[in-house]
């Protein structure tokens, strides 16, 4: 499923439709942004700016605002300037490098971090190697897959290979099996299959790369699988997230029968007496560690 970048032209408009997704926690429900402030202080203890940290395809600095006190520098990579600009704004010391995961290098961002963070957006770039999507929605699969597979071992590895040699890796990446994520792949498969016929290729694909390359360096791989659910204030807020954040505003999508058969069952099961919509979802994260 190829990435269309209009919902990031404009830079606070993903943040103004992003619903809350919460996870059972210890201490009750959890966002990411939870999940991820509990990792950093169980790895690296107490905030005290002690970390070189890069964020890839940092958006507007959500998760950014977390990193922060742990950073004594910090670089975030983006390849939307709409959302950089906003990210600037919120953070004008940070240091902000405009570029796609696939050209991020060495030279461009910097070598030997204690921390990386990707955040939701790395399948974007894993479906870039595997397939193109025209202006006029059509998407183009590459014509050899094996090749684009490696590409997209190339693309992981040359993030994680900004390690230092205890540095670690973490990224979240959505569950495609969870029922607010099936509306979408059904959504997107009125322009095309799935590369490697199925939406978790990318989840799978994104597994294998990053134990090898975890491996290569003597680090371990941790998978983690949060279930959790997805809350709409209402219908309306349902409707405008799915068609310009999920179908990315894409015209040939969201006025379709298709569309309004998926969004209309999801808003009928899962519809509360309040009125707001609560849909099950779900989170993978991704750690690479030293062994």
């Amino acid at each position: 499923m190829a990435h269309r970048p209009e919902i990031y032209a404009v830079g606070d408009q993903y943040d103004r439709l992003l619903p809350p997704y919460l996870f059972p926690g210890s201490n009750g429900p959890q966002t990411d942004e939870d999940i991820l402030q509990a990792y950093l202080l169980q790895t690296f203890g107490a905030p005290d700016q002690q970390l070189s940290i890069f964020e890839d395809a940092a958006g507007t600095g959500r998760m950014t605002n977390h990193l922060l006190p742990y950073a004594s520098s910090i670089v975030c990579a983006d390849k939307h300037q709409g959302v950089l600009g906003q990210l600037r704004g919120k953070y004008p010391w940070v240091r902000t490098v405009q570029a796609n995961t696939r050209d991020i290098s060495g030279d461009a961002v910097g070598r030997d971090f204690d921390l990386i963070g990707s955040f939701w957006a790395i399948s974007y770039a894993i479906g870039e190697c595997l397939e193109t999507i025209e202006d006029d929605g059509t998407i183009t699969p590459v014509t050899d897959l094996e090749e684009g597979v490696r590409e997209a071992h190339r693309c992981i590895g040359n993030v994680v290979g900004l390690l230092a040699s205890e540095g670690r890796f973490v990224s979240y990446l959505f569950d495609s099996e969870c029922p607010e994520q099936q509306a979408v792949t059904r959504i997107w498969e009125q322009l095309g299959p799935d590369p490697g016929g199925h939406r978790s290729f990318t989840r799978e694909l994104l597994t294998d790369a990053l134990d090898v390359h975890a491996s290569t360096q003597g680090k371990r791989l941790a998978v983690i699988h949060h279930i959790g659910q997805v809350s709409f204030t209402d219908k309306g807020h349902l409707l405008d997230f799915y068609a310009n954040v999920h179908a990315k505003g894409n015209t040939q999508l969201i006025d379709t029968p298709i569309f309004r058969e998926e969004t209309s069952a999801l808003i009928a099961a899962h519809t509360n007496p309040d009125g707001t919509i609560g849909i099950p979802t779900g989170m993978y994260e991704f750690r690479v560690e030293p062994n």
